[in-house]
C-alpha cells in the first residue's frame, strides 16, 4: 500500500466475481474486523474478534 501504483479503484462486483467470499460482508455490521482464510483450498471468512466462521 505505501506504492500507489499498486492500488487500483475497482467495482465491487469485480471484485466479488474474484472472490465470491466477500458477498458474506454485507451481513456483517459495521466496522467487523474480517479475515479472509485460505484452508486446504477451502476459504472463508473468520470475525477476527469473535473468531467465528462467516458462512460462505
Amino acid at each position: 500500500m505505501s506504492d500507489a501504483d499498486n492500488m487500483s479503484i475497482c467495482d465491487f462486483n469485480t471484485i466479488a466475481n474474484i472472490e465470491p467470499a466477500i458477498l458474506t460482508i454485507y451481513n456483517c455490521k459495521v466496522g467487523t474486523d474480517l479475515e479472509l482464510v485460505d484452508e486446504n483450498g477451502k476459504k472463508y471468512l473468520l470475525d477476527s474478534s469473535t473468531g467465528k466462521k462467516l458462512k460462505v
